[in-house]
C-alpha cells in the first residue's frame, strides 16, 4: 500500500497514522497505491513508471518542482502536500531559522573566515572585517508565513525591513531593490517563474547580499555570478542551486565551483530539514490523508 523514499527520522506517530489504512509499508513497488516522499529524490517520469498502481503521493513540503506534476496529471495521480493544510503550519518556521542563520553568516563571513582558517591555519582578522547588522535595510521578497517571521528576528538586531509581495503589483521592485542592503526570497516560485531577473539585478546596491531560501529559479543564478565577479554583490547564500538531483553536481554547478573564491554559502535544501518540522508537517499530512483518503486506497 504504502511506500516511504526516505523513512530515516521519519515521525513514529505519522506512521502510526498510516498503518491504520494498511498495516504493510514498504511493499514492492508493484503493488504501492501511496508515495510519501521528501525532497531527496526527484520524483520524475522515470522513477514513478516503476508504480503501476499508484493513486497518491505525499509530500510534506509547499514546493512541489520534484514532481513531474505533468505525468502525475496524466496518469490521474493525485499530489498531496502542504498546501492543502496551510492553516495547519502557520506556526513552522525552520526556514526563517535557516535564512538567518544565511544572512548573519554572509554578512560577518562566518562561513569565509571559517574556511580560511581552517584551510589556511592563521588567524588574520583583517581579511574579514564586515558590518553591524543594525540600521542595514532588509528587503523581505515573499511577506507571508516566513517574511513575517524573518522580519520579527531582524527587527530585534535593529534592523530596518521592506517588503515585497509578488502579488502585489503596486509596489515598485526596482526601488525596493535599490533601497535593500540585503534581499532575502522566501517567496513561492513554484511554477519555475523567476522573481529576480537579469533586468531586476541591475538595480542591486553596491555591496549587497542575496539570501535565497526559495528555490533555485527564483533567480537567474548566471546573473548573480557576473555580479558576484564583479564585485557588486558581496555575497550570496541560497538553499537550492540548480541541478541539485544531478549526479555531476559538484562537476557542473557554478556556484560550487566557485565557492572558495567568492563570499558563497550553499547548503543542501535544508530549509524544513529539522527534526521538530520534519516530524510535525509528517504528522499533519499522516493525519490529513487519513482524514479525507483512508477509504480511496
Amino acid at each position: 500500500m504504502f511506500y516511504f523514499t526516505e523513512k530515516k527520522h521519519f515521525s513514529s506517530k505519522a506512521l502510526k497514522t498510516y498503518k491504520k489504512i494498511s498495516p504493510t509499508i514498504q511493499i514492492k513497488k508493484d503493488n504501492v497505491k501511496v508515495l510519501v516522499v521528501r525532497l531527496g529524490y526527484k520524483i520524475n517520469k522515470d522513477f514513478l513508471k516503476k508504480f503501476k498502481k499508484l493513486k497518491f503521493i505525499i509530500s510534506n513540503t509547499t514546493g512541489l518542482d520534484h514532481i513531474d506534476k505533468k505525468f502525475c496529471q496524466n496518469k490521474n495521480i493525485k499530489i498531496l502536500s502542504l498546501n492543502n493544510v496551510k492553516s495547519k503550519i502557520k506556526n513552522i518556521y525552520s526556514t526563517a531559522d535557516l535564512t538567518i542563520g544565511l544572512l548573519i553568516s554572509l554578512v560577518r563571513k562566518i562561513n569565509l573566515s571559517n574556511k580560511y582558517v581552517t584551510k589556511n591555519k592563521k588567524f588574520e582578522r583583517y581579511k574579514f572585517i564586515s558590518h553591524d547588522l543594525r540600521n542595514l535595510t532588509l528587503g523581505i521578497i515573499g511577506y507571508g508565513r516566513l517574511g513575517k517571521r524573518i522580519e520579527k528576528y531582524t527587527k530585534s538586531f535593529g534592523m530596518n525591513t521592506l517588503k515585497y509581495d509578488t502579488k502585489n503589483k503596486n509596489i515598485n521592485i526596482k526601488k525596493f531593490i535599490r533601497k535593500s542592503d540585503i534581499i532575502v526570497i522566501t517567496a513561492s516560485s513554484y511554477d519555475g517563474r523567476e522573481i529576480l531577473t537579469k533586468e531586476h539585478l541591475k538595480f542591486l546596491k553596491k555591496n549587497s547580499y542575496i539570501v535565497n531560501t526559495s528555490r533555485f529559479f527564483s533567480v537567474d543564478e548566471n546573473e548573480i555570478v557576473k555580479k558576484l565577479k564583479s564585485g557588486l554583490l558581496s555575497g550570496y547564500a541560497t538553499d537550492s542551486i540548480e541541478g541539485e538531483y544531478d549526479k555531476n553536481l559538484y562537476r557542473k554547478n557554478k556556484f560550487i565551483k566557485l565557492s572558495n573564491k567568492y563570499n558563497i554559502i550553499i547548503t543542501p535544501h535544508l530549509g524544513g530539514f529539522t527534526y521538530e518540522s520534519l516530524n510535525k508537517t509528517e504528522e499533519i499530512m499522516a493525519n490529513f490523508f487519513y482524514k479525507n483518503f483512508k477509504n480511496k486506497v
